[in-house]
């Protein structure tokens, strides 16, 4: 999957897999989660988020199912 480096305190990169409607986001830390079922507004919102950690704590984390 390809990722687009993001500017954020948490966040590294993030990509999406349409098909299969997987978001991945790799944090600082290092750690790779693949959120499972996301849909695509959900991806276009966050690539548009001024606040991309805040965006996925809100609208993502508690939310979808991932793996690590």
């Amino acid at each position: 999957m390809l990722r687009l480096v993001v500017k954020s305190t948490a966040i590294t990169s993030m990509g999406y897999d349409e098909r299969n409607r997987i978001l991945e986001i790799e944090y600082k830390n290092g750690n790779v989660y693949r959120y499972k079922e996301v849909p695509r507004h959900v991806w276009e919102e966050l690539k548009r988020s001024e606040a991309i950690g805040a965006y996925v704590n809100a609208n993502i984390r508690d939310k979808y199912d991932f793996l690590e």
